[in-house]
């Protein structure tokens, strides 16, 4: 039977192709992007694609589901062409060069993203993204630092990058709309939603300083909880930094860093005091090398734009540092982590339950306890496992418990008993 196809405009053509594919069942990032090295065409593959070149990529259930939309399509495809048109969506194909160049680096990269308003202030020549990322439940410190940071990086080659979300998130976009920043928000849902619903105008805002908003969700995609981790890992792809303003140890906030550190990011923190369940994430990024910044110079540092200096501030810290470790050597610190965190192994321990985190698991287990082990001779230890997936095992691993970074980059191994 022979299909009877459409006639749209190529524009037209190039989103509803990508579309139509969405609509089938299970269609992601991955699936979509072995589709589009069949033919970046997806319009013309939707129609005239041989079954047997699409057996390469879907499943059964996926071919047959691909048949039956063929002849009963279930989008009224002017309509929907034209709700795109009028909310000023667009779609920025994986090999279009408006795809953000740093995006296609990382490890699952979207295969297009959806696009209101524009990159040009990420994508124009010297520019670079700095996520700022942080709690919803911001206390008035974190507000303030938020503000101080993005405000001193006026006239920097700064795009901010965060994801519209209540506290930090929110606070570093106004604050980059009224200092002149570029800045763009990842939603974590169709365009035609703007979550939460308090920050519509700051949305609008954006959008009116020729900023950006896009998800790599179509239009009518909820914000459901399960989106918004994939969501901040394009927060973390589209930038050179990530700066953690306020988190919890176990929080959106440090995924997003964890990302950082798998993608080869440049992650920073800033001080807190100790007692603050939101300084917990900054304070544990710090302990483990994060950058430590609490000035916007320092941010500029961490990310090459600006040269190292002694400055008063800065000598005065680690003055105060030194003063506060006198008497404790390195050996003496690292024995009382020890003894604070090692337990002796028995037979009825726990491990972890990802087989790839437990590997690495049993990997710093297995070292001298009294020493640890470097990422380094891990990596040795476990290829074919990269740096980058070694290091996100720990990160992982010491947000659960199951490892402890010592001084000079060593981690030494805790065990978990059955009770």
């Amino acid at each position: 039977m022979s299909l009877s196809i459409p006639t749209v405009s190529p524009k037209t053509q190039a989103l509803l192709g990508v579309l139509l594919w969405m609509k089938i069942h299970k269609i992601g990032s991955n699936a979509l992007r072995k589709l589009i090295a069949l033919n970046p065409d997806l319009w013309y593959l939707w129609w005239h694609s041989p079954k047997h070149h699409l057996q390469l990529i879907l499943s059964k259930e996926q071919i047959q589901q691909w048949q039956h939309y063929q002849t009963n399509c279930p989008l009224s495809l002017d309509q929907e062409a034209l709700r795109y048109n009028q909310l000023g969506v667009e779609w920025i194909p994986f090999d279009s060069p408006r795809f953000p160049p740093a995006l296609r680096e990382i490890h699952d990269p979207p295969a297009g993203l959806f696009l209101q308003g524009s990159l040009d202030g990420l994508l124009a020549e010297g520019q670079q993204g700095l996520a700022v990322v942080g709690t919803r439940k911001m206390s008035p410190y974190g507000k303030q630092m938020t503000e101080a940071l993005v405000s001193g990086l006026k006239q920097s080659p700064l795009c901010i990058v965060s994801g519209l979300a209540l506290g930090i998130d929110g606070v570093a976009h106004q604050t980059a709309l009224a200092t002149g920043l570029p800045t763009i928000a990842f939603l974590g849902c169709g365009l035609d939603t703007y979550y939460p619903e308090k920050h519509k105008g700051l949305a609008h805002a954006i959008l009116a300083a020729g900023g950006g908003l896009i998800s790599e969700y179509p239009l009518g995609v909820a914000p459901l909880p399960k989106l918004f981790p994939r969501r901040n890992r394009l927060v973390v792809g589209v930038s050179t930094g990530v700066l953690i303003i306020e988190a919890p140890v176990l929080s959106g906030s440090m995924i997003t860093a964890r990302l950082g550190i798998e993608e080869n990011r440049v992650v920073m923190a800033i001080p807190h005091e100790a007692t603050g369940i939101n300084a917990a994430g900054p304070l544990k990024l710090l302990k483990d090398g994060a950058g430590m910044v609490w000035e916007s110079l320092h941010i500029l540092q961490e990310l090459g734009l600006a040269a190292v200096e002694n400055n008063p501030t800065e000598k005065a810290t680690q003055l105060h540092l030194t003063e506060t470790l006198e008497g404790a050597s390195a050996s003496q610190i690292t024995n009382s982590l020890i003894e604070k965190t090692t337990l002796a192994v028995e037979p009825s321990q726990k491990s972890p339950e990802n087989p790839q985190e437990k590997q690495v698991w049993q990997a710093v287990l297995a070292c001298n306890q009294a020493q640890g082990i470097s990422l380094e001779k891990l990596q040795m230890q476990l290829a074919p496992l990269s740096t980058t997936e070694i290091s996100g095992h720990l990160m992982m691993l010491e947000l659960d418990g199951w490892v402890t970074a010592l001084a000079g980059g060593r981690f030494i191994a805790s065990v978990h008993t059955v009770s």
